[in-house]
């Protein structure tokens, strides 16, 4: 079963490019300039995370964690909301968080 995983603001691709070229796939382009893909997923903020099923359906979107600081010592002990919906996905269970309030700088259309 394949999973997608968007970010709002994947209009800058660094980090997916380099996933992608890590499992051999070229990355997609979502360096739309009208902001299309963000305006289509509803994004407010950056970053904004998106779960899209196998199915093309929107199983997750949201925050990517329960902690709002960028303080990189506060990862071990977060929930990370988007790593249970992948995992939930996977599986081919219902995501039991289907959003969360994201946090982070506004986007703007």
């Amino acid at each position: 079963m394949k999973t997608l995983l968007l970010s709002a603001l994947v209009f800058s691709l660094p980090l997916l490019s380099q996933a992608a070229s890590e499992v051999g796939k070229p990355a997609p382009d979502f360096t739309l300039k009208d902001r299309a893909v963000g305006q289509l997923y509803g994004a407010k903020t950056t970053p904004e995370m998106f779960v899209i099923n196998a199915e093309g359906v929107l199983a997750y979107m949201g925050a990517i964690d329960d902690q709002a600081d960028a303080n990189q010592d506060s990862i071990p002990g977060a929930t990370n909301f988007v790593q249970v919906a992948l995992d939930q996905t996977k599986t081919g269970n219902p995501v039991t968080q289907p959003s969360t309030k994201s946090y982070g700088c506004p986007v703007q259309y």
